[in-house]
């Protein structure tokens, strides 16, 4: 009987394809079942000697009890390693879900189905499917020991989930962990930073779209996005050309960015507002005033920080034409900073009061921006949720 420890997304999907899961959570109370013969039962009943086979919900962190229990502990990669088609795994900090997406769009024509960390449990993905692409997250990789992708793509790595994993260096780790079971034959792009990590798969190195555009042959004219995204766009280009030695500019240039992420819209009043909801750490909000710095910004800022430093955001503000306006668990912390900065900031506590404070400050020549550069659990269920209410707010505005 398979163990699975948390009742999220991920062993949601894996308890109803196999059934017969024995379901560890800290919010069971009573033993219970379902139709597929699974058992759900509270944390503190488990026993590891009563277990051949735990697999964790990615978010659970390595210091919870169940996981100091475990002792046959793997990742849902693990599980389904020795049935996985031919891969491509992406990570980094910022932009997986837009590179996952992209080579999905690419490669949809050729059977590929997307997965992992982009919502899809692989538990629910084809496994008669002739690749698949996962978006990879840091939590799955510190539990995978024997999964490993054919083609890894990493973007590059900055401060995130410190909290999680205790440090940067432990985060960073996770991150390049699969370069440890790659072989030779197989491809991973990476930073250059990162040249001398030893893995038995070819290397390709990059630090700047220019470097990708110049490897893989690629004419940057040619490709419609800009930064953020530019980046993104090439490195889902790479894996083409080296798939299929095909670049398909037509096919890129149509995808779409997704939603609550550098969203621009406008009000009634035709002022220019931005979702950048999913910039949860501090790197995406840096790129986010980057692509805007032209203009006066006000920008809303806050929310769970994980324990992650601000200290490089900040120092991006201090040449620009930024206002503050700080919500969230961290907000006192972004007032404490704005004023060592000597950067305009205002206690708004919630984005609600934070739009209604932009609405008299706000004119066409400046534009407002939520790019919180924090998780948004400590006060929505999700960034979707924050990205959603902030259109709703401005909506509303009269």
């Amino acid at each position: 009987m398979l163990t699975l420890f948390g009742y999220g997304i991920t062993t949601k999907a894996i308890a109803k394809k196999f059934g017969n899961c024995r379901i560890y959570d800290d919010k069971f109370s009573a033993v219970t079942a379902d139709r597929y013969g699974n058992e759900f039962l509270a944390g503190e009943l488990f026993n590891p000697e009563n277990s051949i086979l735990e697999v964790t919900s990615p978010g659970i962190p390595p210091s919870h009890e169940l996981i100091q229990k475990a002792k046959n502990l793997i990742s849902e990669y693990d599980l389904f390693a020795a049935n996985m088609p031919y891969s491509i795994w992406v990570t980094g900090t910022n932009g997986k879900t837009t590179t996952t997406d992209m080579l999905g769009h690419l490669l949809k024509n050729r059977g590929a189905v997307t997965g992992g960390n982009i919502g899809t449990p692989l538990a629910t993905l084809d496994d008669s499917a002739p690749m698949w692409i996962l978006e990879t997250s840091s939590f799955t990789l510190h539990y995978t020991n024997i999964a490993s992708p054919n083609i890894y793509v990493i973007l590059p790595i900055t401060p995130d989930h410190i909290s999680w994993h205790g440090s940067f260096e432990a985060y960073e780790e996770a991150k390049l962990k699969p370069l440890k079971l790659m072989q030779e034959g197989e491809v991973v792009i990476l930073p250059s930073k990162y040249a001398d990590v030893p893995t038995r798969a070819m290397k390709i190195l990059y630090e700047s779209a220019q470097d990708l555009a110049e490897y893989f042959e690629i004419s940057l004219p040619k490709v419609h996005f800009k930064e953020p995204f530019l980046t993104d766009a090439l490195l889902a280009l790479g894996v083409t050309k080296i798939l299929f030695d095909e670049i398909d500019y037509d096919r890129i240039n149509s995808y779409s960015v997704g939603k609550h992420r550098l969203e621009e819209f406008t009000d009634a009043k035709g002022r220019v507002w931005i979702n950048d909801s999913k910039a949860t750490n501090a790197d995406a909000t840096i790129a986010a005033l980057r692509s805007y710095h032209e203009q006066k910004i006000h920008l809303i800022l806050g929310g769970d920080d994980k324990g992650a430093s601000l200290a490089a955001l900040f120092s991006q503000m201090e040449d620009m034409d930024v206002e503050i306006y700080a919500i969230g668990s961290n907000a006192h912390r972004i007032v404490q900073m704005s004023e060592e900065k000597n950067i305009p900031c205002h206690m708004c506590e919630t984005l609600e009061t934070a739009v209604s404070k932009i609405d008299p400050k706000h004119d066409k020549s400046s534009v407002a921006m939520l790019s919180p550069a924090a998780a948004s659990l400590d006060q929505f269920n999700s960034y979707a949720q924050r990205g959603e209410s902030f259109l709703e707010f401005v909506k509303n505005l009269s």
